[in-house]
């Protein structure tokens, strides 16, 4: 429950502050994006675990449990050759595990040394070098590590946003693409920065509403992806999915939800009015129960094949659309977002086609508890999951969820 909680929050945060790159209120769709509508996508009540329609493979990682693995919080998550990373900021650091779930150990250490680290705000993978980066946002710093947790070296910057990003991935030799929580200072939604100095090359996107509160809002997991150099986006309140390619951006694919889309002007005064003063949750919650624009999306990811998207329907209900590209037919799920299932639920992260769900604690406790009662629903999931239940016990680490798309 609590998991949902988070996701439903994140949605609605979103929401109140995407940029400029909205569809206008009155606009139809007839400027030559192609436009599928939501209302005619076969809708199905879930998208289950194995599912061969849509994935290759899919399986479990329960991850190894001990003094030094405990895990108090998944706040980010990164993948690299066979190589799960995974950000716990309230204990300011990073862990390993192979992915068998074995712990493999830290990244770097804390400290005030010239090898270590002050804070972590956030870190990305480089796959071109091998090296796992570290933002520490006090010492306006990129801390780079071997893949195994050795120094290599740290790099100062006068990126100001920089302890603001939330997702970074490397594009190419030169760039690395990078999603921004709400910032009181630049306001950068998507930005591109250098990837040897870490400054800021571009800014993609900025938040229609800007807060006067220090305060930064972790608003989404995977808000975009990189697929053969080219990144997919998308944004609440927009049915326009966008891509970057090439040094610009231009809107890629439309899911027509039927409702038209408010704009930043309209966002920015609802927020601006004494009835919120900037309280987006309180606002976002009240723009739901009207109901009367597109939700937009919250998750948006690209494979070669399939293009995944969720968005926030009604109060408190999330639902995904899923597109085959080369069957040129996709499907709605109504369902999503719920995790208490190995189900398909959320996109914590996204890599190379694999998507990844955090299965947390008590939610896998909660599952084990269900399925031993029930042998029917049993029957409903492969050997692997009553073998990593039979395994889990009740203070292990959460359990992630590997969904490997079909190409």
């Amino acid at each position: 429950m609590k998991r949902n909680i988070i996701l439903w929050c994140s949605a609605f945060l979103i929401g109140a502050l995407y940029p400029g790159c909205y569809q206008k209120p009155d606009e139809q769709p007839s400027d030559g994006v192609e436009t599928i509508k939501v209302s005619s996508l076969k809708k199905v009540p879930k998208l289950r675990y194995n599912d061969a329609n849509y994935f290759e493979d899919c399986f479990l990682v329960k991850l190894e449990t001990t003094d030094e693995s405990l895990i108090k919080d998944i706040n980010q998550i990164q993948l690299m050759d066979s190589v799960v990373y995974i950000l716990d900021r309230t204990q300011a650091k990073i862990l390993s595990f192979s992915y068998d779930g074995k712990y493999l150990g830290k990244i770097g250490v804390m400290g005030q040394g010239p090898e270590e680290y002050i804070a972590i705000s956030s870190f990305y993978v480089d796959k071109i070098d091998k090296s796992i980066n570290l933002i520490d946002p006090m010492s306006m710093s990129i801390i780079r590590y071997s893949a195994s947790g050795a120094f290599l070296n740290r790099a100062k910057h006068n990126n100001s946003n920089a302890s603001f990003i939330k997702n970074a991935q490397v594009m190419n030799e030169d760039e690395i693409f990078c999603y921004s929580g709400s910032s009181w200072e630049d306001n950068s939604l998507y930005s591109i920065v250098s990837r040897s100095s870490f400054e800021k090359i571009k800014d993609i996107c900025y938040y229609p509403a800007k807060t006067d509160a220090q305060i930064s809002y972790t608003l989404s997991r995977q808000p975009f992806s990189i697929h053969d150099g080219k990144v997919t986006y998308g944004m609440l309140f927009s049915d326009v999915i966008e891509r970057y390619e090439d040094g610009d951006s231009k809107p890629y694919l439309r899911f027509d939800h039927g409702k038209k889309s408010i704009s930043p002007e309209s966002l920015q005064q609802r927020l601006e009015s004494k009835e919120y003063n900037y309280d987006y949750i309180q606002l976002m919650r009240s723009m739901a129960k009207e109901n009367d624009y597109t939700p937009g999306f919250l998750d948006v990811v690209e494979s070669s094949r399939f293009i995944v998207a969720d968005f926030q329907v009604k109060e408190s209900f999330m639902s995904v659309v899923v597109w085959d590209k080369k069957e040129n037919k996709g499907i709605y799920v109504e369902e999503y977002g719920l995790i208490s299932t190995p189900d398909f639920g959320t996109m914590d992260f996204y890599d190379d086609g694999t998507i990844v769900k955090v299965w947390s604690n008590g939610s896998v406790n909660s599952f084990k508890s269900e399925i031993n009662k029930d042998e029917a629903l049993k029957k409903e999931y492969p050997a692997d999951v009553e073998a990593i239940l039979n395994q889990y016990d009740e203070d292990d680490n959460p359990v992630l969820v590997f969904y490997k798309l079909k190409g």
